[in-house]
């Protein structure tokens, strides 16, 4: 039986020849992207997102704040109790200020 060969027998001396590529053409165009609304939006919420994450679980100074008027006897007034009162129904009821 003849076996003859059917190419190099070295495999690895194949790979310092390289075809050659012709430049390409741009004709003076630049690349550009095209980014949809619903990746703008989906980029919005996660920026959103983050910040809300780096931001304090607590704002001290508004606590701080919020004690001291408490402690006022002529900040409890009707008009405020009412402000207070629509406040707590708006979130309980998730309009959140729709009007």
């Amino acid at each position: 039986m003849t076996i003859d060969r059917v190419g190099q027998p070295d495999p690895i001396s194949r790979f310092g020849k390289t075809d050659k590529t012709g430049k390409s053409k741009t004709g003076g165009k630049s690349d550009a992207i095209e980014v949809s609304a619903e990746a703008r939006s989906k980029a919005e919420v996660f920026s959103a997102t983050q910040l809300a994450k780096s931001a304090p679980d607590v704002r001290w100074e508004l606590v701080q704040k919020a004690k001291e008027r408490l402690q006022d006897p002529n900040f409890l007034t009707r008009e405020v109790l009412e402000k207070v009162a629509d406040g707590v129904i708006e979130t309980l009821t998730g309009q959140g200020g729709q009007e």
